[in-house]
């Protein structure tokens, strides 16, 4: 890991963004199922990290995708 300039910290938090990203994209479930089932003791600490990964809140990262999703969906275009 040290080789390849990463560290299992940096490593984790990026499989949690990933995690996280996509079900606050893709699923209804609720932000607090989301921050658990990402590895995350408590909502708070999740919603801190999100902000810090993304600069917004999780919820207002769900409405930008929905949004997102929505309008494509009028236009027929798909999302890559």
């Amino acid at each position: 890991l040290a080789a390849g300039g990463q560290s299992i910290r940096s490593l984790r938090e990026e499989a949690q963004r990933g995690l996280a990203t996509e079900a606050l994209a893709v699923s209804g479930r609720a932000i607090d199922e989301i921050a658990l089932r990402c590895g995350f003791r408590d909502t708070g600490s999740f919603r801190a990290a999100f902000r810090r990964w993304t600069g917004v809140s999780p919820a207002a990262y769900r409405r930008v995708r929905r949004d997102e999703v929505e309008t494509l969906g009028r236009t027929g275009e798909t999302i890559s």
